[in-house]
């Protein structure tokens, strides 16, 4: 609880107060010095009895009492949570005014009731609430009864559109929480998950089509969106992604600032993947803008908003994004994430050319080196560079060495297949970017037009760019940023020969 809730409930503690010791302040205060006691220890405190019935008893008014001060409306208006959350505080209204109107109506007071009813069901179509729409034409149904049969029977018709609509959000709901079950089963990986979605989305789709509603709407986009991401359809998951930023936008009853971020954050993804740095940055800028501040989804945005700027050559952005999250760094809060962080940061460095620096900062991502089958091979190769572009040579080769023998245990990707044999090259070349074998040209070609560079990688220092640069003896941050143009202005997935 806040300080101003706290407040609040010592206010209310003491006003159903009688007489004698208000033992309900004194279990407050002691829980509040003691936050490490347990349940036998205050009882034991409060009346010398571990087991104390008289403490059970205290226990569930002290609980009944935090609810009714946590339910106000002025602690709902003004807790972070809720207020990033508009659509769960207009639910919870709602339901507070339901009973309301339930309470009126067994007092006996039918006219009055029925306008709290009148505007529940107002509020509930609104925000798109079937579930408190139907509960609030019950009651004036069950008010119409006495007086209108009429009445009843086009309360009826209206339960039943109602009914229909809640069915939606029901199959939307159940669809999209076995897809997360089988998301989660798979790693997160949507690939494994794409017959389910061939064979369930249509479920989704024939109950939107009886009965709209936008909550079935936001689930079967997000359906929608994951099944193009599992076919690598990635226009039509960034034409999803926008009807789903429109329909939170235009829509208070789904709409919450982690629903907007994330989609932001998902289209930054996208945006990146498909080579569209603008676009890209726009989306994760908007993202790190609009998750609430503190909340670890900062992390995951701000990695995504450090790629767009190194494409980008915003080397001066990305410092103060490195900047920005040192609140999650000192509550040592992120994770991976944070490493990931770090990790583009020593890209930074290589691309200002300061390749000890760069080399430097790989020491302090270990997590992210323990992903042997992921981004481990990647970043292996990214040292071994930058021991050869510091000339130590004599370091390189036995990271070479090593490199061979953990991509025996593993599946490299085709890309770092091609990476690592033209390491190999390089090494029995005496390391000479100079002369190329037959093999080496054939690999550099390969891994500039025909082996995909993702964008979204640890290949941020690009190989094949690198290799050139040593050749042409160019600086990488001008041959990279000329590179960058050229994609920019193909938009294409591979740089033009």
């Amino acid at each position: 609880m806040s300080k101003v809730e706290k407040r609040y409930l010592r206010s209310f503690l003491e006003a159903f107060h009688v007489k004698g010791e208000n033992t309900a302040i004194k279990l407050l205060t002691i829980m509040e010095r003691h936050p490490e006691l347990g349940q036998d220890e205050l009882s034991l405190k409060l009346y010398g009895d571990p087991r104390s019935k008289a403490f059970l008893m205290l226990k569930g008014r002290l609980f009944e009492r935090m609810m009714e001060v946590l339910s106000l409306s002025i602690n709902l208006e003004n807790n972070p949570v809720v207020r990033d959350d508009h659509a769960a505080y207009v639910a919870i209204e709602i339901q507070k005014q339901l009973a309301y109107a339930a309470l009126l109506r067994r007092r006996g007071l039918n006219d009055l009731s029925q306008e709290v009813y009148h505007k529940c069901l107002k509020q509930a179509k609104a925000s798109g609430f079937p579930e408190h729409e139907l509960a609030a034409l019950v009651g004036l149904r069950n008010i119409a009864v006495s007086h209108s049969p009429t009445e009843v029977k086009a309360f009826g018709l209206k339960i039943s559109e109602s009914l229909r609509a809640f069915e939606t959000d029901l199959v939307a709901s159940e669809v999209f929480d076995t897809f997360q079950s089988y998301l989660l089963e798979a790693g997160g990986a949507y690939e494994s998950a794409a017959e389910y979605l061939d064979n369930n989305i249509s479920k989704v789709e024939e109950v939107l089509s009886n009965a709209y509603s936008p909550r079935g709407h936001y689930y079967h986009l997000i359906l929608l969106i994951s099944k193009h991401q599992a076919k690598r359809e990635v226009d039509k998951a960034r034409e999803a992604l926008q009807e789903l930023i429109d329909l939170l936008e235009g829509n208070r009853g789904i709409a919450s600032k982690d629903r907007l971020a994330s989609s932001y954050l998902r289209l930054a993804a996208l945006d990146l993947q498909a080579h569209q740095f603008e676009d890209g940055y726009r989306s994760a800028r908007l993202a790190v803008d609009t998750f609430p501040p503190k909340k670890n989804n900062v992390v995951n945005a701000s990695t995504y908003l450090v790629f767009a700027c190194l494409y980008r050559h915003q080397y001066e952005e990305a410092k103060q994004v490195f900047k920005s999250l040192d609140f999650f760094r000192e509550r040592q809060r992120g994770g991976g994430s944070l490493e990931l962080i770090t990790y583009l940061e020593s890209c930074m460095e290589y691309l200002m050319g300061n390749y000890r620096q760069a080399y430097d900062l790989i020491g302090d991502v270990q997590r992210v080196f323990s992903d042997k089958s992921g981004w481990n091979i990647s970043l292996r190769i990214y040292e071994i560079m930058l021991l050869i572009d510091r000339n130590l040579q004599d370091l390189s080769s036995p990271k070479i060495e090593t490199l061979r023998k953990h991509m025996a245990k593993y599946h490299p990707a085709p890309r770092q297949e091609a990476m690592f044999r033209f390491l190999t090259l390089l090494e029995r070349n005496s390391f000479r970017f100079d002369a190329f074998t037959p093999e080496m040209e054939q690999i550099l070609t390969a891994l500039t037009e025909e082996l995909e560079w993702s964008a979204v990688s640890p290949e941020v220092v690009r190989f094949d760019t690198w290799i050139r640069s040593h050749r042409l003896q160019i600086a990488f941050s001008i041959l990279f940023a000329q590179d960058i143009e050229k994609i920019n202005a193909a938009k294409s997935k591979v740089i033009p020969s």
